[in-house]
């Protein structure tokens, strides 16, 4: 089987069931990438309650990269059949 190349764009809960699920289906014969322009990911439980002041507002944030060793901090600015071209953030 060829080696298989994988590219997430958006951190979310999706993102990371994805790469679950894909690193248990392909194994370690599978790079999955993931690109975001946000260098953290936040988790806020509970939005809505907060939002109608029914419950104190907590989040959880994390640092992609300590999270993801295959994350670029990038904004992706095209997708063209097997490539994306991106600007990388500073």
């Amino acid at each position: 089987m060829p080696h298989t190349q994988i590219a997430i764009v958006g951190a979310s809960f999706a993102w990371l069931s994805s790469v679950l699920a894909l690193r248990k289906r392909l194994g370690a014969d599978a790079t999955i990438t993931l690109f975001d322009q946000r260098q953290k990911f936040t988790y806020i439980p509970g939005l809505h309650d907060a939002l109608l002041d029914q419950e104190r507002l907590t989040s959880l944030q994390f640092d992609l990269a300590d999270y993801y060793p295959e994350y670029h901090h990038a904004h992706i600015t095209t997708i063209k059949s097997n490539h994306l071209t991106t600007q990388e953030n500073e």
